[in-house]
């Protein structure tokens, strides 16, 4: 059951590592001199934490919901098999990816502040790896984009441990390129299974 979700995380995770490294980061340099070199590898990182969860996600998401309800079934004892959805649509995606990339963009110039730059940075990105890797439980029940904001948003401590977490886990070598949606997938619906307490719906008799 695993073998394609580690697949499509492989091919995801390495597609958007080649691109930063190969083509992005080159591009990046290309903009600073060699004082400020560093310059361009705090622009990369905010794109990865702003828009690389999104990317992987768009690539490799669709994958990921067999972990899902197995996840489901060993929490509740129970999974919805009649869902509102099948889960998040190609479009969720891309709105997802469009509202991340404009995120990276503004972390790109924030990233670039003294001292608080940084630390700033890591915190909306854990805000919105928690928003892009929680879509799956909240799409599953129809809940838009609007309503899993303001849900996370109730509770923001947990929702952003879980995102911190999983950037963290974004930066392990190997574990990111053979299990990070995987994982991902894993703690997002744990985490959406405790922040929102939702039973499953019971199937039709």
């Amino acid at each position: 059951s695993l073998r394609l979700p580690v697949a499509a995380n492989m091919f995801a995770v390495f597609a958007v590592g080649l691109a930063g490294w190969r083509w992005l980061l080159p591009a990046f340099e290309a903009r600073f001199d060699e004082a400020n070199a560093a310059s361009a590898h705090l622009w990369l990182m905010a794109l990865w934490l702003g828009a690389g969860p999104a990317v992987i996600d768009l690539l490799a998401g669709w994958a990921m919901d067999p972990i899902r309800r197995a996840t489901e079934q060993h929490m509740l004892g129970a999974t919805p098999t009649k869902t509102t959805c099948s889960g998040p649509s190609f479009f969720d995606r891309l709105q997802l990816l469009a509202l991340s990339a404009f995120t990276g963009v503004v972390m790109m110039g924030l990233v670039l502040v003294p001292w608080v730059g940084v630390p700033l940075c890591v915190l909306l990105g854990a805000a919105v790896a928690s928003v892009i890797y929680m879509q799956p439980p909240f799409a599953v029940r129809g809940v838009l984009l609007a309503a899993r904001i303001r849900r996370l948003r109730a509770q923001p401590w947990r929702a952003l441990g879980a995102g911190l977490g999983l950037q963290i886990a974004a930066a392990v070598p190997f574990l990111n390129l053979l299990a990070l949606l995987p994982v991902a997938t894993v703690a997002a619906t744990s985490t959406y299974i405790f922040t929102v307490k939702e039973p499953p719906r019971q199937p039709a008799a």
